[in-house]
């Protein structure tokens, strides 16, 4: 092998040397629970979202105006608004909404992101998880029932639908071609990254691959390699989840981990530089652009951290 840059060390070690845990480390939290629960201290109600950094007390964080007799079944966060899903028909702001629904909350007025008797969802069938895919941006959801969506695309509980506005519905992860029983129910979705990495909760406890899981836990399944680990345990975290099943979750990665991808690609960017004849050039070459700076940079790095890692582990073999 050629000789290799210690900066191409650093770089890689940075970029991949985040704790090698078997899941995506979890900064935080954004639950619900099908009953009210209590997280140490703080009664989260089933109509909302809770926000768990696993260090300072759980807050509560909305969506508001969803009457109490209602569970909130799905949700997904995109940047400070919110997407989510209700058990029973309501009406908020004027708007109604029901089950087969999902709701943009954007901080002021509420609206349709999704209408499911519009799209063909059958009657009967509710919305019981949400997230959004970081490759395409379409909606992931699942239902509490089997559904026929048309077009030859029959999804049971426990497998996911992509939903595109301009193509419609779509299988996006089939639950039984990877090792999850026909007899779960995917209550909770996450998905990690542009890679088809997903974290998931179940409505009853179960096994999937060699994980057993009770039904306030998060798994999560890793595409590239084609298994499942323990990414929460709810009951281990807070002893109330255990008379609850968390059926709406949304993750953030934790900080550091993220902080190390950035570094990394910073570092790998001047090695790159200086391989090309570019050494007398200012460090302040390669600063940190404002939109690097931003929440929006760092969602943007956590949804493709799969995908980055790859491309950053070749770029750095192909320069060596």
């Amino acid at each position: 092998m050629k000789s290799s840059s210690p900066l191409l060390a650093v770089a890689i070690a940075a970029l991949l040397g985040s704790p090698a845990l078997a899941a995506t480390p979890i900064g935080v939290i954004a639950s619900s629970s099908d009953t009210t629960v209590d997280l140490t201290g703080t009664v989260a109600w089933d109509d909302e979202i809770s926000d768990d950094d696993f260090v300072s007390v759980v807050a509560p964080t909305g969506p508001p105006g969803v009457p109490e007799n209602a569970d909130l079944t799905g949700y997904h966060r995109v940047g400070a608004e919110d997407l989510f899903s209700l058990d029973i028909t309501t009406v908020l702001g004027g708007l109604t909404v029901r089950p087969s629904d999902v709701v943009r909350w954007d901080g002021s007025i509420y609206t349709l992101e999704l209408d499911g008797a519009a799209e063909g969802v059958p009657v009967g069938a509710r919305i019981d998880a949400i997230s959004v895919d970081p490759g395409s941006g379409d909606l992931l959801l699942s239902f509490d029932i089997g559904v026929d969506l048309g077009g030859g695309l029959v999804a049971a509980d426990e497998d996911i639908v992509a939903f595109d506005s301009g193509t419609g519905f779509s299988s996006f992860f089939d639950g039984s071609a990877f090792s999850v029983p026909e007899n779960l129910d995917v209550d909770a979705i996450h998905a990690v990254d542009a890679g088809g990495n997903l974290a998931l909760s179940f409505d009853t406890s179960g096994t999937v691959g060699a994980v057993s899981f009770d039904d306030e836990d998060v798994v999560e399944y890793d595409a590239g390699g084609a298994s499942w680990s323990l990414a929460f345990d709810g009951s281990a975290e807070h002893a109330g989840w255990t008379a609850s099943d968390l059926d709406a979750v949304h993750l953030v990665p934790e900080p550091g981990f993220l902080l190390s991808l950035g570094a990394g690609l910073v570092l790998v960017r001047t090695l790159h530089a200086r391989r090309r004849g570019r050494t007398r050039r200012s460090l302040s070459r390669y600063s940190i652009s404002p939109f690097a700076r931003s929440a929006s940079f760092w969602r943007w790095m956590a949804a493709r951290w799969s995908s980055v890692s790859r491309a950053v582990a070749t770029f750095g073999r192909a320069i060596e």
